[in-house]
């Protein structure tokens, strides 16, 4: 384990640190059992040899207690819940590993007293079992190890408390520097650059595949840890939040009213790392963030319905759903929790009742959950969510804990056609519901009626789609009452803090999706000649590189060149020879190849000819 002698990191400078706390560690223990076994017997044991006083309980028998202390036992929690399973062998079908011991990886220290200059191999043996019994009165252990924390902290974090982080971005910065917003300043209006990214909790209950902080942080079922002060992280995460913000005054090309203006933070993404609704005093951090006017945006997997339904009225609660079936679903998530896909289930469900805008969100990782749409349908039919976000994986270099590559990593015409799809499969549902067909011949109810979607924005930086619900955000003409094409997903923040407020001092004051939307504009829109880039800022590419190709058939073969001319019928014909060709070598026909390959995580390399001349770049003089 890692508060063992000789586990020391040299890479993370934590050597003798972990030396210094083993010894305090051995020395507490060894002491402590002494005392308790001269206080029995009324004085120290002297005999030698004979019957062991652990009574031939090895390290990794007997009861409970011991086994979730000993070192090799949590060797074996490391290697069961890095691959986001529980071995049989270690625990019952109905639990998964207990990972407690995982976590904190420094001893504990007890207060040594006065040594004995001899110790007696009987007495050290009282030591060790007194030890591993008063292990149960021990106070909470801090979330964050020394090493996750050296982790965590070259990878940009600013840590608050013992549990809770946060980090600048890369869109927050974008758009100081006018080179535009997030997914969601096109899909729902906020200002990117006055957005904090933040988790209470740098725990989860999964081990994502696709996780783009490559899982340095912490994993467990449930809260163990000690707990902060909600007021005390929030204050904590925005003063960290600002100095990030001062030092990137120096960043070329920043604009210095954005720049002031993002000292005073408006919106917190709760999508940073970890799974925020495990802290047990996430209502109380939401309240605190309301109180500041921040709007909040929280992110989860879906794993903890029963917090999810106790939720106080947020900005916008999110549920991921990356998998349409049970097995993908342990396959890509890599959950710690046995029953993953039911507590998913559960939680969308629990969605249903909310009376707030609710979120599925499907990531896209191609070769690991692109079919299936049926699945994927009934799980967001489930909560009758107010919009479903698809967004395509950001290949984020490779990690030891997965093997995606960038083959996984989808176009944005891809993530539109899963999403055509995914809209076709929900309006079919809908018809058999008025139909009789889905439930023996009789409608269904009004209020289980599935909701009509629509495709209501896009934003092609960030490969991603927004279906919304037509009766909540589909724009009409007051006169008329028919759509006008338009839609309403956009959010007024200075409207949603006052009804939080009055909710928050009365509880029973509930208010609807509709009490606080806007409307999205024009170049936010599905279809729109911007593709969800604001108009107010300035898109850069690489540079000295443009793309050889900017427009292509049904097919894939490129039918505009890097100035946006149109190919001549001869040079399409000879690009759809070479497409032909290379379908042939790979023996896809029309279509992809998935090949799997060995590594933890499992890797599956996507091939496919119709995307061959879509990285291609063209240098600028």
């Amino acid at each position: 384990g890692r508060g063992g002698v000789g586990t020391g990191d040299v890479e993370a400078q934590d050597v003798g640190v972990v030396f210094e706390n083993w010894g305090k560690g051995v020395a507490g223990r060894l002491a402590a059992g002494i005392a308790k076994a001269s206080k029995k017997n009324g004085k120290q044991q002297q005999k030698k040899g004979g019957k062991p006083a652990s009574d031939g309980v090895g390290c990794c028998q007997g009861d409970e207690e011991k086994e979730s202390s000993c070192a090799c036992k949590e060797e074996e929690a490391k290697d069961n819940v890095e691959n986001g399973t529980c071995d049989t062998g270690a625990c019952d079908s109905d639990d998964e590993v207990d990972d407690g011991d995982y976590y904190s990886a420094e001893s504990e220290g007890e207060d040594a007293g006065d040594e004995p200059d001899v110790i007696d191999l009987e007495d050290m043996g009282d030591a060790m079992k007194a030890s591993m019994a008063s292990s149960k009165s021990k106070e909470p252990k801090e979330m964050v190890t020394p090493r996750q924390a050296v982790q965590l902290k070259k990878e940009g974090y600013k840590l608050v408390g013992t549990h809770s982080a946060v980090k600048l971005c890369r869109w927050t910065k974008h758009q100081l520097r006018g080179r535009g917003g997030c997914y969601k300043h096109t899909f729902y209006g906020i200002t990117s650059y006055r957005c904090m990214e933040a988790t209470p909790s740098l725990a989860c209950a999964n081990k994502c595949v696709f996780c783009w902080r490559h899982h340095k942080n912490p994993v467990g079922r449930e809260w163990r840890w000690k707990t902060d002060d909600p007021h005390f992280i929030v204050q904590g995460a925005i003063d960290e939040h600002v100095k990030m913000i001062k030092e990137a005054r120096g960043i070329p090309g920043v604009q210095k009213e954005r720049w002031e203006d993002a000292h005073t933070v408006r919106h917190c993404a709760l999508s940073l790392v970890g799974e925020p609704i495990m802290y047990p005093r996430i209502d109380e951090f939401l309240g605190d963030l309301h109180s500041r006017d921040i709007s909040t945006f929280l992110v989860t997997n879906g794993q903890h319905p029963k917090e999810i339904e106790d939720l106080r009225p947020i900005t916008q609660l999110y549920v991921s759903v990356d998998a349409p079936t049970k097995s993908s679903l342990i396959e890509i998530d890599r959950p710690l929790f046995a029953d993953a896909w039911e507590r998913l289930r559960r939680s969308l469900t629990s969605l249903k009742a909310k009376g707030q805008r609710t979120v599925a969100r499907l990531t896209v990782v191609k070769g690991w959950n692109t079919d299936e749409i049926g699945g994927y349908a009934e799980l967001v039919a489930l909560g009758h969510v107010s919009l479903v976000e698809v967004k395509g994986v950001t290949f984020c270099g490779k990690s030891d804990a997965s093997n995606l590559t960038m083959s996984n990593t989808p176009w944005h015409h891809e993530v539109v056609a899963l999403t055509e799809r995914l809209r076709d499969e929900l309006a079919r549902m809908r018809q058999d519901q008025l139909d009789g067909k889905s439930n023996g011949g009789t409608k269904v109810a009004e209020e289980d009626l599935i909701p009509e979607y629509g495709l209501a924005c896009e934003h092609k930086h960030s490969c991603s789609v927004l279906l919304a619900r037509a009766d909540q955000f589909a724009a009409t003409d007051p006169a008329t009452g028919r759509r006008t094409g338009g839609w309403n997903t956009w959010i007024d923040y200075d409207k949603f803090s006052v009804l939080a407020a009055r909710h928050a001092e009365d509880p029973d004051f509930t208010f609807s999706v509709e009490d606080y939307t806007a409307p999205a504009p024009i170049w936010a829109l599905f279809g729109s000649e911007e593709e969800g880039f604001d108009p107010t800022d300035k898109r850069h590419r690489k540079k000295g590189k443009s793309p050889l190709y900017t427009k292509f058939d049904a097919e894939g073969v490129p039918t505009h060149d890097s100035e946006g001319k149109g190919l001549s019928e001869g040079e399409k014909t000879r690009l759809r020879g070479l497409m032909e060709v290379k379908r042939r070598e790979i023996g896809a026909g029309s279509g992809s190849v998935v090949s799997s390959g060995d590594g933890k995580g499992g890797t599956k390399k996507v091939e496919d000819a119709s995307l061959m001349f879509r990285g291609l770049v063209v240098g600028q003089a």
